[in-house]
């Protein structure tokens, strides 16, 4: 039987912790939760790391830890940028939750380069975890592409309904991300990984695992159609295979012979499945005629004009989604862009951009500098590992460039497998010569760890706010889908009581939901007010402004209904239900159907 635990990391939990950030992360989903897919998994990491947070501080106060320098520098760095972004950020609280959640990944990083440098094992195990992962999520998603949806018959099985839902064919597959994209990325960083061991590895049983994790991970990663996925793990493969014909003469030849094998299946994959969507938008690539293409053109200079205003300190950290659709509304505005709709994501789907938007010209310096220092401290510390954890060293390497180049058109720093994947590979290729750092004052040492114990406790119970927040509107809305009103205004309140703290609502949309609710109940009044909290958190949600109307006419006031009409109108061009209204009016626009 395959082993992915570790015989001795100085006899602490650390590299335990970590095999579980690494295996359970991708595969935590709860139904309820309205983010079903993302809200268990932050929640998870959030947990774990403050527990890491704390066995580090007690290893460091009472033994010594081996630090690597590179990393408490570079991610110190970024969290202090983050830090003071919190003084001249708009709401300081979700500034201040970010730099948290940067705080624990720091530490994740910190754990996994002491473990890497204190236990050779601990590498192995690490990507044997990976590897293990990545079959699960895998087989998930290929059940997706043969017609059986898990996650809706989970939903069935849970609230006894009898639906054929989870036979409906998925064109793309996102198995336990919850979104193509998501899943093409963490793809991203684990197939390499899967495919270095794969080389590195002689013994038929092992052999037999990795080959599997990877076979199975290149299938899905094709039927997520997500052409930047593809293109990002293009790039790290042709970097490992490079390394390794350069670096590892004596595993040239399985090398060549399973790139041959997964060309003819890659070939064989795309054949079968035939991605149509992923096709379409590799033949009009550069054209920006797909949704895709004119979104993210619209996002990125959005992005762009928000650093432009503030080039060097940015807005602050985790403030994008609050300044986005007020420069989004300018581009929109502007030659070129008139046609072009609005964007209700609150993420610049270029991590680079955001980041720069946020924290300023530092704050993206530092980022490159953690991956391009990851990328040569780890070249280097390959050179001096035995072939097997070479391999494993290279494939790492390939994931970090993978993320880099994925990075450019999503948010993976938003996506906890993703994110949590990448910090314990940057710990890993930053954990070569690292140095011996303890405390030598037992009481300075006690007092560390009440520090520690503190500050995890108060991250996880902000953390634990945000997923009740998540978890009553999730259960909001299922009562909601039932009719089910008097229950799901409960749930909503509840969900409030926790969102408004964090101005977590926006997302959330939990007016939006309620007003509804009011509006299919009779009580215009109501459900108005509901709306003009919605519009007010956003403004730019057409489907907002068409509500809004419908109450409008209800309540008589049919002026103010026709603005909200061709609102909506001007935020989505093409909304036929906002223009057939107004056609009911005898109103006259270019929309309306002839």
């Amino acid at each position: 039987m395959l082993k992915i635990s570790v015989s001795k990391c100085h006899n602490c939990r650390m590299s335990q912790l970590i095999i579980l950030i690494l295996f359970f992360t991708p595969l935590l989903y709860l139904p309820v939760a309205k983010d079903a897919f993302s809200a268990p998994k932050n929640l998870f990491v959030v947990f774990t790391c403050a527990l890491l947070g704390i066995l580090l501080a007690k290893r460091a106060a009472f033994k010594k830890i081996k630090l690597s320098i590179p990393a408490a520098l570079l991610f110190g760095a970024f969290f202090l940028i983050s830090a003071v972004s919190c003084f001249y950020s708009s709401n300081s609280l979700v500034s201040l939750k970010y730099t948290a959640d940067f705080l624990l990944y720091g530490i994740l990083v910190l754990a996994a380069a002491h473990c890497a440098a204190n236990d050779r094992k601990s590498l192995k195990a690490f990507a044997n975890a990976v590897c293990a992962a990545t079959i699960a999520v895998s087989v998930l998603g290929l059940l997706q592409v043969f017609h059986i949806d898990f996650f809706e018959l989970t939903m069935n099985l849970l609230f006894w309904e009898r639906s054929t839902a989870f036979f409906s064919f998925k064109e793309r597959i996102f198995s336990t991300m919850g979104n193509a994209n998501f899943f093409g990325g963490y793809l991203v960083m684990s197939v390499p990984v899967a495919f270095a061991l794969f080389i590195g590895t002689d013994g038929l049983k092992r052999g037999l695992f990795y080959g599997s994790a990877s076979l199975l991970g290149l299938l899905c990663l094709v039927k997520t159609e997500t052409v930047n996925a593809w293109a990002a793990a293009a790039l790290g493969f042709l970097i490992f295979i490079i390394l390794a014909f350069v670096y590892a003469r004596e595993k040239r030849k399985k090398l060549a012979l399973s790139l041959l094998v997964l060309l003819a299946l890659g070939i064989s994959a795309f054949a079968v499945m035939h991605p149509k969507e992923a096709f379409a938008k590799l033949k009009s690539a550069g054209s920006f005629s797909t949704l895709s293409e004119r979104g993210r053109l619209v996002m990125w200079k959005a992005g762009l004009e928000m650093i432009k205003e503030r080039p060097v300190t940015g807005f602050g950290a985790a403030s994008y989604k609050t300044y986005v659709s007020k420069y989004e509304g300018r581009v929109l505005n502007s030659p070129g862009f008139t046609d072009y709709p609005y964007q209700m994501t609150k993420d610049a789907h270029n991590d680079y951009i955001q980041i720069w938007a946020e924290l300023g010209i530092f704050g993206v310096f530092v980022f490159l500098l953690i991956i391009g220092f990851s990328l040569a401290f780890g070249f280097s510390l390959a050179l001096r590992k035995n072939t097997q954890e070479r391999m494993i060293c290279f494939g790492l390497l390939s994931a970090v460039t993978g993320y880099a180049v994925h990075a450019f058109f999503n948010f993976p720093m938003k996506i906890a497998p993703i994110f949590t994947a990448l910090c314990v590979f940057c710990g890993i290729l930053l954990s070569g010569s690292p140095a011996q750092v303890g405390m030598k004052s037992r009481l300075s040492g006690k007092i560390i760890v009440m520090v520690a114990v503190l500050v995890g406790g108060a991250l996880f119970f902000a953390a634990a706010l945000f997923f009740a927040a998540n978890l009553e509107a999730g259960y909001g809305i299922l009562m909601y889908d039932r009719s089910r009103y008097n229950e799901a205004l409960l749930h909503f309140d509840r969900s409030l009581g926790h969102s408004d703290r964090f101005d977590y609502t926006r997302e959330l949309r939990t007016h939006f939901y309620k007003g509804n609710i009011y509006y299919v109940r009779g009580e215009y009044a109501e459900a108005r007010g509901e709306f003009i909290k919605e519009i007010a958190l956003n403004p730019y949600n057409a489907d907002a402004r068409y509500n809004m109307g419908l109450i409008l006419d209800r309540l008589g006031l049919k002026e103010e209904a026709i603005e909200s009409y061709k609102k909506a109108l001007e935020l989505e061009k093409t909304f036929s239900p906002a223009a057939e209204k107004l056609y009911e009016h005898g109103v006259k626009w270019p929309a309306t159907p002839s």
